[in-house]
Formats: structure tokens, C-alpha cells, sequence
């Protein structure tokens, strides 16, 4: 059965507060193999509306290695990041 991905986050970057509940990230139809994904990068560039690429300049890295750990260096904190799928089961 294809699941939607869904986020509820809150993060703060440049003294500015971003979040959102059930934000959409995409489908999947192994939940299992989807929740170990690391979203961090993907929920950066949707809430700053800027493209992977330039995300990985700004944390001086190429796209395919952007991780929580590079974003969290870069100043740019989570206070709340949250994965769920819909439907539950």
C-alpha cells in the first residue's frame, strides 16, 4: 500500500523560527526503509524554498552528503522534527 510521508517540524535559522505540521515529503511503499531516510535537507529546502543545490553550498558540501549533522554545524537547529506516514497502517 503507497503511504504519503509526512513531517511536522520546527527549526530556527538566522534567528528566525520555521515550522509546520504535515508537511508532505512523498510516497513510499516500505515505511520501514523511508523512516531511516534523513529528511533534514529536504524539510530545509522546502521551508526556504531553495533547491538542494544551493543548500549544499551553503553548508559547503555536495547535495548527496547534506546531513542533519551538516545542517545542525551550520547553525541551523532543530527544535522538533517529527516523520509519520498516512495511512497509519
Amino acid at each position: 500500500m503507497l503511504r504519503k510521508i509526512l513531517c511536522n517540524y520546527e527549526f530556527i535559522y538566522n534567528g528566525h523560527s520555521f515550522k509546520s505540521f504535515g508537511t508532505y515529503l512523498g510516497d513510499t511503499n516500505n515505511p520501514k526503509v523511508a523512516k531511516q531516510k534523513d529528511y533534514s535537507g529536504d524539510i530545509i529546502c522546502l521551508a526556504l524554498k531553495i533547491s538542494n543545490e544551493e543548500l549544499a553550498k551553503m553548508l559547503n558540501t555536495k547535495y548527496w552528503d547534506i546531513n542533519q549533522a551538516k545542517i545542525e554545524a551550520a547553525g541551523i537547529h532543530f527544535r522538533q522534527l517529527e516523520i509519520y506516514f498516512y495511512p497509519d497502517k
